[in-house]
């Protein structure tokens, strides 16, 4: 049986897998709205989950947002690690999985797993999911793992730690920014930290409030695709309406990827002092030049292509 290992994020579902002994991924972008799609023109995905109808429509003003802490336990996570599956080169089949938590959500305070969140993340991942009035990818077993912590284990035996040194993960995804500190070289958690008020989404809404300014209005998906574009101010070209407002728009993407680099700094300088700091998640793309230049004292890394890190990682745990 195929084993998929699945980094199901509130913004977007990154998948690995072995085929003929080479690892392949898949990035899902995330943007359901409740109701079916037409079928009339275009191969569509219209999901049933318990006989509630959802669709993907990346371009619909009223898509659902994802990019809240209870995104973990409901249907559009179920719905986002369905669409990720048929979106990618693999055909539908029976499966095991390996699924994600957030750091604080997977463990205690105290560093004990939190079996209560596990067994509440299996058992959505295990209910059944009709697609387009078929059956989806059948998931019969499931195994879940704790956001960026594996990830970093490889970076641990690189850099050589030393069993005395702390380091701390920050895994910046589009809802919550989840840390954990390890002590020495092997993944020793000893204490987990999360907000929920600090993620991407943030400069997401950031850009939707500077495009409807620019009388062009955009929904999360398309927020998310200009922020994780290498060419931003092509993508905005592409389709503002007022063109006179570009320099502004990309004005406040800036002050927003400041502002929220200036929230993640805050939120490391409260943790205890430690002394390597990992960066992990898509929010790592966006400011890990910031941090860097902040904690010039300690050692700081960005992982090696950070958001597929933790499902490449997976593969051979």
């Amino acid at each position: 049986m195929l084993s998929v290992m699945c980094d199901d994020g509130s913004t977007c579902v990154k998948l690995a897998w072995l085929e003929n002994g080479n690892i392949k991924t898949h990035i899902s972008p995330n943007a359901f709205r409740e109701g079916w799609k037409s079928e009339a023109f275009n191969q569509v995905l219209n999901f049933d989950i318990d006989g509630k109808k959802y669709a993907f429509d990346k371009g619909h003003n009223a898509i659902l947002s994802t990019t809240n802490i209870a995104f973990q336990y409901s249907d559009l996570d179920l719905l986002a690690i369905h669409k990720a599956l048929l979106t990618s080169t693999l055909s539908p089949q029976e499966i095991e999985i390996t699924v994600t938590l957030p750091i604080n959500k997977f463990f205690h305070q105290d560093g004990q797993k939190n079996m209560a969140n596990i067994e509440r993340k299996k058992n959505n991942v295990l209910r059944k999911v009709k697609v387009n009035n078929n059956q989806s990818f059948e998931i019969k077993s499931v195994f879940v793992m704790p956001e960026s912590v594996p990830a970093v284990a490889e970076e641990l035996k690189k850099d050589d730690v030393s069993p005395l040194e702390k380091s701390i993960i920050v895994d910046l995804g589009g809802t919550t920014m989840d840390c954990g500190i390890i002590t020495g070289g092997e993944l020793d958690v000893s204490e987990v930290y999360g907000n929920p008020s600090i993620g991407t989404r943030s400069v997401a809404i950031a850009i939707i409030k500077a495009m409807g300014i620019a009388d062009s209005d955009i929904n999360e998906y398309e927020a998310n695709a200009i922020l994780s574009s290498e060419d931003k101010r092509k993508e905005i070209s592409a389709i503002i309406n007022n063109r006179s407002m570009i320099d502004h728009v990309m004005t406040e993407i800036n002050n927003a990827i400041e502002n929220y680099a200036k929230s993640v700094i805050s939120q490391i300088e409260q943790l205890q002092k430690v002394n390597r700091i990992y960066l992990a998640g898509g929010g790592a793309e966006l400011i890990d030049n910031y941090v860097t230049a902040h904690f010039r004292n300690k050692k700081v890394r960005k992982l090696y292509d950070a958001q597929l890190a933790l499902v490449k990682t997976l593969v051979y745990v």
